[in-house]
């Protein structure tokens, strides 16, 4: 049975940061937040009952639905259905502000669903359970860096435990390292992205793999350079994915004689991350916008910082 009550008029607002998942080696397992956002305004008002009414702003909304076919919408319905608060769904506004490219390898489905089912258990007038939403965003997805990266920020290490659940660690991005994000005018799905990738690789990359993703964690820990240059490569998905993103052999080429620490595709893509120090951000960055110029490249770029403070209360 469907419980009813008279709502109670109350708003919320919540931020989640974008992300980007792999980070090179990282296959499933690292994920950086990057201060790019969506943010989900949902308000229950009493004297509005023809809701769920669902708007759209930010920079990259369009495209989205207002229906439930749109993924805030499916999961915060889905969660009243659960709770049997349906009630709730006619009083209730939601407002979805998007600024993270679609489709794009920023983790804009994870942060989107974060954020739904955070709120979701606002409406419910339970305890929002942070670990609750990261773990059923990675059912849905297969995969938790992105969903943890978007929940908790920074640098985020995961692995499935024994129980099937996701456990992950979240590290701070060091400072003194910038950020550029190429993105280019289309879109790449995951499923597509993960189907040109091999059923099975030889235990040889497997353990570059390994050793490299290991060598990243202890160069972000300890802020070192060097140790990220050497080490922030894959040889598992990458050279897969480059027919899907030809700007990643490009870019790499063109900046492979530069200062730049590390240039790898960003999650499934079709974003690429450029990992610099900071004072050799402008020759990094005026060296993609040299290589834009010779291709006739027509990526936009972005300059975003890491983010660490995952999901949080914004207040009007």
């Amino acid at each position: 049975m469907t419980m009813t009550s008279t709502p109670v008029k109350k708003r919320l607002k919540i931020r989640v940061p974008g992300s980007s998942g792999n980070l090179g080696p990282g296959f499933d397992t690292l994920a950086l937040a990057l201060k790019v956002f969506c943010r989900l305004t949902l308000e229950v008002d009493p004297n509005f009952d023809d809701g769920p009414l669902v708007t759209l702003g930010g920079s990259h909304s369009q495209g989205l639905s207002t229906d439930s076919s749109n993924l805030v919408v499916k999961l915060v319905l889905d969660l009243l259905e659960a709770r049997q608060r349906l009630d709730i769904a006619k009083h209730l506004k939601l407002h979805i502000e998007n600024d993270i490219p679609l489709a794009r390898g920023l983790g804009s489905s994870s942060a989107a669903g974060i954020a739904a089912l955070w709120g979701a258990q606002w409406l419910v007038e339970e305890d929002p359970d942070l670990d609750l939403c990261i773990q059923a965003i990675s059912q849905l997805e297969g995969h938790a860096e992105n969903s943890a990266a978007s929940a908790t920020g920074g640098m985020v290490t995961v692995s499935r435990s024994r129980m099937g659940s996701f456990e992950y660690l979240s590290t701070p991005w060091p400072d003194p390292w910038s950020l550029i994000v190429v993105v280019p005018p289309y879109e790449v799905s995951t499923p597509v992205a993960r189907k040109v990738l091999p059923r099975s690789i030889g235990v040889s990359q497997a353990v570059v793999n390994i050793q490299n993703t290991a060598m990243v964690l202890s160069a972000v820990m300890s802020e070192d350079s060097y140790l990220l240059r050497t080490s922030i490569f894959d040889t598992i998905h990458e050279p897969f994915r480059e027919a899907l993103v030809p700007e990643l052999p490009q870019l790499k080429m063109a900046l492979r004689n530069g200062p730049a620490l590390g240039v790898v595709l960003s999650g499934a893509g079709s974003s690429i991350l450029v990992i610099a120090e900071k004072y050799h951000a402008e020759e990094v960055l005026a060296s993609i916008q040299k290589w834009q110029a010779c291709t006739g490249d027509q990526s936009m770029i972005l300059t975003p910082e890491a983010d660490h403070d995952g999901l949080v209360i914004e207040i009007d």
